[in-house]
């Protein structure tokens, strides 16, 4: 019995010995393992912050917040023609592109010139904006390929009733661009001269437009260009009650921190414009 008994509690000591360093083995592990893992949210006091990298596409370039004038060009139709000036070939238009590209101009967005006339923020020094007036359907079939090669913002300024015209912009189109990043904006609703409008019927086309193109691209429309660049009293009113921030004319400046919000300088760019001519007009830095 004896003998029994003392091998029973041999037994019964090597077990708990050996359960014990089990369970010691095991807790080791589970440490290790956290300590490793990359999704382990428990932090020491030696693990360094987490730092959040925003994408900032103006790395490298010289930035400025002076009141310098940046060109705004007015494009419409990019397409063949021979006698009419709103008509660009898309040949010309490339070589403007290029020459943009290869003198180190940044294409900016209508946001970011906001952000420059109105709020202070920096946008490189030899900034450009690009432009499109009417939403012309070749402005997707002809433009936009081209806007893609060089990798250039742009923005359409369309008029709401002509979507799905047939020289126009359809709706797939515009969503497309747009989810792109090309913006969007108002040209209001049937390219009215809002200078023989008066207050009520000015808001009006331009509140139609703004929520027919808002429904399109389901981002808010904060922009509009003027038809025929014209413009009266009531415009200005008219466009910051419908929710616009910035208001565009034709008067062939360059736009700058003394402009008007509701009243900023375009460039206009013809069809016959030679690769000189384009070159004079945006190499300006002062109205």
């Amino acid at each position: 019995m004896k003998k029994n008994s003392t091998s029973a509690l041999i037994f019964i000591c090597t077990f708990l010995v050996v359960s014990i360093v089990i369970v010691m083995i095991h807790e080791k592990n589970i440490k290790a393992t956290k300590t490793n893992d990359p999704t382990n949210t428990i932090s020491s006091k030696e693990d360094k912050p987490s730092i959040a990298i925003s994408e900032n596409r103006f790395e490298g370039l010289t930035l400025t917040n002076k009141d310098i004038g940046i060109p705004v060009i007015c494009y419409h139709a990019i397409s063949e023609s021979t006698n009419n000036d709103l008509l660009l070939s898309p040949k010309k238009f490339e070589e403007q592109l290029n020459y943009l590209k290869e003198n180190n101009y940044t294409p900016i967005t209508m946001d970011e010139l906001y952000g420059f006339l109105k709020e202070e923020k920096e946008v490189p020094e030899k900034s450009v904006v690009l432009t499109f007036d009417d939403g012309y359907k070749d402005n997707y079939t002809n433009a936009f390929p081209i806007l893609k090669k060089f990798n250039f913002k742009a923005t359409i300024y369309v008029i709401s009733d002509s979507i799905e015209d047939n020289l126009y912009l359809t709706k797939e189109q515009i969503k497309e661009m747009s989810d792109y990043g090309i913006d969007i904006e108002s040209h209001t609703q049937k390219h009215d001269n809002l200078s023989t409008l008066n207050l009520d019927k000015q808001y009006e086309t331009m509140l139609n437009s703004k929520e027919a193109l808002e429904k399109i691209t389901k981002k808010t429309v904060s922009y509009i260009a003027y038809p025929f660049g014209k413009y009266n009293p009531n415009t200005r009113i008219a466009a910051e009650k419908a929710g616009y921030k910035l208001g565009f004319n034709l008067a062939g400046g360059l736009a700058d921190k003394h402009d008007n919000a509701y009243n900023i300088d375009r460039l206009y760019i013809g069809g016959n414009y030679t690769l000189s001519q384009f070159i004079s007009k945006i190499s300006k830095t002062h109205k």
